[in-house]
């Protein structure tokens, strides 16, 4: 009865993913974004990005996606291109219990068909007490067992926008990130700078589009076990992309580029580089879609012998696979209806120092044996499924697939002094068998959106390391009157992991057990009232049930949390 109360008066939405206001704000840092969109994204199927339907697989915002699919606290300013505009301005922010304060603010002061510029700034983090874990007695279950203090905060300062010369246009971005971290078990202080531009030039059958990207940064982190460790890095993005497009709705792509990071920890110092060359043909038909191609792709560099926390005993970062597949193709069964489709991929990603920090910020690089900057490689990826709509306005997707992956990161619980348990990071391979299930309905009234996953993963050869869920899933019921007032509630659940073995590795001995890090739901409520066209008040929540929800495999912010806040644009 409680609940239901608390639903009443605004049921059901998402409060800051709807506010349409924010679309006519920032329309080039989304464009700039765009520049590396032929490289290969591991963490979703392929045929995902060529489902051309009105479907949203991503169900939820919700920030908490377990430890190897988590991005904390970034805010999301990338609306898509509208109309141009004169001095537009966009600012949202927010603030609650627990400490969980964001800020947007994006300055458009002028933007004209030639010339376009924008002035961004993003905040957000968390300020409060984290779970404390160790393990259970007998070593099966990672437990709860006190609370300390701590903080992550992110902030993304920057510049972006267009200049247009007729069939010339330069796109760039250019600003600093800064990250910081702090527990018990370790903290990090990055900054970097970053530039990002673009260059596209349309001919009559022809395209071209240059693209150059520079990242200079520097950790300083400290640990619970040793003292400061400085970590740079100076990372290189070149690339060039040929499109010869014809008639009869074919094109063909040829698209090679270069990516190398240097790094250094301490006194010692590597370098790796990531060549790839790739070729692609689409053809599209009345009902069909093929597309066929390769990648090509050669890593390169060195690490110095003595960089005892960053290798392992290499001197050489992994090699990976030479040649990748790229072949898509469907059909569409029943017009507007119905679509079959499969799909077979692959490709190399190197891992950075900022991407490492970004999905673990409170990772202790002391307790480490492995490249932060290295190359994962996706060998195959084999997908097959069906897509499509239903009466009533029902759309869905069900796909299988099959997907090995080599040089992986994934975290390892470790045992360290004084019965402090330490998240330490490893490079593994795993072969995952996987089942994925989206549906989404949209009317008027109420939007409702559910997904799930469902995996089985081994990994190859057998490490000690916390192995990927069996199970994740996600839905939301969203809920307006007269597009006004809006209410929400999202859910997701995420469940258990196991180590196997996990005890081994750190005493040396056979345990004959598994640990377990359990599964946890996270369950939020959301209101948004919307006052004007240019003012709306918001409200979010999460975790109301108090589980531990996981930032990495030793770190959840402590009980449920509420931010309220509001948005205004000119």
């Amino acid at each position: 009865m409680l609940i239901a109360a608390l639903l009443l008066p605004s049921f059901c939405a998402f409060s800051q993913n709807i506010n349409p206001t924010v679309r006519v704000t920032n329309d080039y840092r989304g464009k700039i974004m765009e520049v590396h969109k032929g490289e290969l994204p591991l963490s979703i199927a392929d045929s995902l990005l060529k489902f051309d339907w009105n479907f949203d697989y991503a169900v939820t915002d919700n920030p908490y996606r377990g430890a190897y699919d988590f991005t904390p606290y970034l805010i999301d300013t990338t609306p898509e291109a509208e109309p141009l505009h004169q001095g537009k301005l966009y600012v949202r922010a927010g603030a609650g219990y627990s400490f969980r304060p964001e800020a947007s603010v994006v300055y458009t002061p002028f933007s004209s068909s030639k010339l376009g510029l924008s002035v961004y700034d993003d905040f957000g983090g968390f300020s409060g007490n984290y779970s404390d874990f160790s393990l259970s007695p007998g070593g099966e279950k990672l437990v709860r067992d006190g609370y300390s203090g701590g903080h992550l905060y992110r902030n993304r300062l920057g510049v972006s926008g267009r200049l247009s010369l007729g069939r010339p246009e330069l796109l760039f971005d250019v600003g600093t990130d800064l990250l910081r971290s702090d527990s018990r078990i370790a903290g990090h202080s990055y900054n970097s700078f970053d530039a990002k531009g673009s260059l596209a030039v349309d001919f009559s059958k022809w395209n071209l589009l240059l693209d150059a990207g520079l990242r200079r940064g520097s950790d300083s982190p400290v640990t619970a076990l040793a003292g400061d460790y400085d970590i740079s890095e100076t990372v290189l993005d070149l690339g060039f992309r040929i499109v010869r497009e014809y008639a009869d709705s074919r094109y063909f792509e040829f698209h090679p580029s270069v990516k190398s990071d240097f790094f250094a920890y301490g006194t010692s110092d590597g370098e790796v580089s990531l060549i790839k060359f790739s070729a692609l043909y689409k053809a599209d038909f009345s009902r069909s879609h093929l597309r066929a191609g390769a990648l090509l792709s050669v890593v390169a560099g060195s690490v110095d012998e003595g960089m005892v926390f960053l290798g392992s005993g290499s001197s050489k970062p992994s090699r990976g696979n030479w040649l990748y597949p790229d072949l898509y193709a469907d059909f569409l069964l029943v017009p507007q209806t119905l679509k079959v489709y499969a799909s077979l991929s692959g490709g190399p990603r190197m891992d950075e120092l900022k991407s490492v920090l970004d999905e673990r910020p409170f990772i202790s690089p002391v307790t480490n044996s492995v490249f932060f900057a290295d190359v994962v490689s996706v060998p195959y990826d084999a997908e097959a499924g069906i897509t499509g709509r239903m009466g009533g306005g029902v759309q869905y997707k069900l796909d299988v697939g099959y997907r090995k992956v080599e040089n992986a990161l994934f975290e390892s619980i470790y045992a360290g002094s004084g019965g402090l348990y330490l998240s330490k990071l490893l490079r593994a391979g795993y072969n995952l068998l996987h089942f994925d299930a989206q549906m989404s309905l949209e009317t008027e009234r109420y939007e409702a959106k559910w997904d799930l996953t469902l995996q089985s993963s081994s990994f190859t050869p057998s490490v000690t390391a916390v192995a990927l869920p069996a199970v994740k899933s996600s839905a939301s019921f969203t809920y307006n009157w007269n597009k006004r007032i809006y209410g929400g509630i999202s859910a997701a659940y995420m469940g258990r992991r196991v180590q196997s073995d996990a005890l081994a590795a750190v005493a040396g001995m056979d345990c004959g057990y598994d640990t377990v890090i359990p599964g946890y739901p996270d369950l939020g409520l959301n209101a948004e009232y919307r006052y004007n066209r240019r003012l709306t008040f918001w409200l979010r929540s999460g975790n109301l049930l108090g589980q531990p929800v996981y930032q990495q495999i030793l770190m959840a912010p402590r009980g449920p949390w509420v931010t309220v806040g509001l948005t205004f644009s000119l």
